[in-house]
């Protein structure tokens, strides 16, 4: 069995209508499967993974993403940010700044482009 070196965890949350926006239903499942084609087309799936998660956060700020065992978490994404994503990210080890966020109890000072108040 193969261990991937790193898990890219998309929230596939499906809130009611009712209560809000959810990840689900701005487009994460479009970005997840555009992910897993640009892994597949490079030929990085197995040592990196792409897959659904439930809930990471607040979904009316999201989607979210995070990236383990890094703990960088993205949100606000679109399909069209996979491509930089994966080849930033996951090939060459450099935050996509625009679209990172830091939890504010990490103790890290920056909260990349996309940071929020909490």
């Amino acid at each position: 069995m193969l261990i991937p070196n790193r898990i890219l965890f998309v929230c596939h949350a499906q809130r009611p209508p009712v209560v809000g926006e959810s990840c689900g239903s701005k487009g994460a499942a479009e970005f997840l499967q555009k992910l897993r084609e640009i892994l597949q087309a490079k030929m990085l799936w197995g040592p990196v993974m792409a897959t659904a998660s439930g809930c990471l956060g607040t979904c009316d700020q999201g989607p979210w993403a995070v990236v383990y065992p890094d703990n960088v978490w993205y949100r606000g994404f679109t399909p069209e940010d996979a491509q930089e994503i994966v080849e930033e990210h996951l090939e060459h080890g450099r935050v996509v700044e625009r679209l990172a966020f830091t939890p504010p109890d990490s103790g890290e000072t920056s909260q990349g482009g996309n940071g929020f108040e909490v």
